[in-house]
């Protein structure tokens, strides 16, 4: 996946890469004539993404890096893929500031799928179009070490993330230089630890349950005759 995704173009819905706390969703559509045997996918964006595969999330994260080096996460996504239309649909959060775990990088997204026919690089080509359910521009960080604070509109559907959603309305993605004014987005490689595994969890049997006990004296530093002395002050003074 190396040298595919060394082909894709950092993409944004518009030429500001420095706007603070911004949502962006990205979306490519592609048919198929049946599903393939294998798919290849590989992503990285600035500064976190999630990312849904014919409206099923991806169990894929951005791993934290330097900005001259960006990490790329890989997988395989034939499973996701049927044959007629499909879209490869994203969402990126940029947070135009350093925190505890990101360092401060122009904003992007970039990604390849590599198919047994074809070869599909993130370009101009991608539709991109601001979040209506998460708010962009707030800036309100709860801390550094855990970030931004969101505000997000439920009554709004998520029907972008679908092959059958109409994104005419949606501006072309606009390819941004690489690497970035600063010098950022200069190199992409693998992470180095894989994505964290998602599974939906499992029965579970009980096997001991507890009971509320009185608290003894003991239990607050007292003894039995200490317990006592005390009783018959209470009574010297009643």
């Amino acid at each position: 996946m190396n040298r595919l995704i060394d082909q894709s173009r950092r993409i944004w819905c518009g030429r500001d890469d420095a706007a603070l706390d911004e949502y962006v969703r990205f979306r490519h559509r592609f048919d198929l004539t049946e599903t393939p045997a294998w798919a290849r996918f590989a992503i990285a964006a600035d500064t976190e993404y999630a990312v849904w595969i014919n409206g099923r999330r991806l169990p894929s994260t951005q791993y934290p890096a330097y900005p001259e080096e960006k990490y790329f996460s890989a997988a395989e996504i034939a499973v996701y893929l049927r044959p007629g239309a499909n879209v490869i649909a994203v969402l990126v959060h940029h947070f135009g500031r350093g925190n505890a775990t990101h360092c401060l990088c122009p904003a992007g997204l970039r990604a390849a799928l590599e198919l047994p026919d074809r070869e599909i690089v993130s370009d101009s080509g991608w539709k991109a179009a601001r979040s209506e359910t998460y708010r962009s521009g707030s800036g309100r960080m709860l801390s550094i070490p855990v970030g931004f604070r969101f505000e997000y509109d439920a009554r709004k559907p998520e029907t972008w993330r679908m092959p059958d959603f109409d994104d005419t309305a949606w501006a072309n993605a606009v390819e941004l230089p690489l690497p970035a004014s600063d010098g950022s987005w200069r190199r992409l490689a693998p992470r180095p630890v894989p994505c964290l595994i998602e599974k939906a969890p499992e029965p579970a049997d009980v096997i001991w349950q507890g009971e509320f006990l009185a608290r003894s004296n003991r239990d607050e530093g007292l003894d039995d005759d200490a317990e006592a002395g005390r009783d018959d002050r209470q009574l010297d003074h009643q």
